[in-house]
């Protein structure tokens, strides 16, 4: 990457559903507009990971990973990264870590090539354990990490949170 170069990623069939919609755009409303933003040179195309696989599938009765094969034909050139959570893949219990394990491995075999993750500090052990699930699938994994100002975040404070995540 040059460090003058600007490069963009598309969330509209990710959180532009999720905010605006609930969630609740089918499959069918995403396939005539998939080609052409795939042309577009997006850096990457976000689809949903965890909660909103759940309403795709409770409210839209859909197939998620029908959907990540539909869009990865559709969109050859163009990333589609989904995200998941040390503690749960689908809910905000926490999860036996072969439910998060599952959930990589079936989204990369349906054509989802990149995590996105962001700094779960207290669960790194459990985090560090997925990462690596999703780099043996062959995934990249991209990580985060949440800011804020308060009198507890400071540099110190993030640059051991990086020094974590990586």
């Amino acid at each position: 990457m040059k460090d003058n170069q600007l490069y963009f990623v598309d969330q509209t069939i990710r959180d532009a559903q999720q905010s605006l919609w609930g969630f609740r755009m089918r499959t069918d409303m995403i396939m005539p507009i998939a080609p052409i933003m795939d042309q577009v040179g997006y850096k990457a195309i976000g689809v949903v990971g965890g909660r909103g696989v759940v309403v795709a599938i409770g409210y839209l009765h859909e197939n998620i990973f029908k959907r990540f094969r539909s869009l990865s034909r559709l969109m050859k050139r163009t990333p589609l990264p989904s995200a998941f959570v040390p503690w749960a893949a689908f809910g905000f219990d926490i999860e036996p870590l072969a439910v998060g394990e599952l959930w990589i491995r079936r989204a990369v075999a349906n054509g989802v090539k990149e995590f996105w993750v962001c700094d779960y500090q207290n669960m790194m052990d459990r985090l560090s354990y997925l990462v690596r699930v999703a780099k043996k699938e062959g995934a990249q994994v991209v990580g985060g990490i949440q800011y804020a100002l308060s009198p507890v975040h400071t540099d110190e404070h993030f640059g051991l949170k990086a020094r974590k995540l990586a």
